[in-house]
């Protein structure tokens, strides 16, 4: 699963906001690979989610803080529980989510 996340070790995720919703999301994958755009939005009645959308990719994000050397930095979490029960039905998954702390504020 830590494989096919979006951004590994020292990469990370740009926003350029073109509205107060939505905008443009650039992703470096890691340090030395070619960015990949995309977009993302975020519903009004749910500011504590991003929706991003790049290559054949749709995830929702659930956006949450943590401290750290007191600074305050973001946490994003996605739910992969369908995929993984799809993947493997007969294995009772009840939960999968994928964690990505940030080392920047967001």
């Amino acid at each position: 699963m830590l494989a096919e996340a979006p951004v590994q070790a020292g990469g990370g995720y740009v926003l350029e906001f073109l509205y107060h919703n939505s905008g443009w999301l650039y992703i470096t994958p890691a340090p030395d690979a070619a960015p990949i755009t995309g977009s993302f939005n975020k519903e009004p009645d749910k500011p504590d989610q991003l929706r991003f959308f790049y290559e054949d990719a749709d995830y929702t994000y659930a956006v949450s803080y943590y401290s750290e050397e007191g600074k305050s930095l973001t946490l994003l979490t996605v739910d992969l529980t369908a995929k993984y029960q799809a993947l493997y039905p007969t294995a009772g998954i009840t939960k999968v989510e994928r964690l990505e702390y940030t080392t920047h504020p967001f």
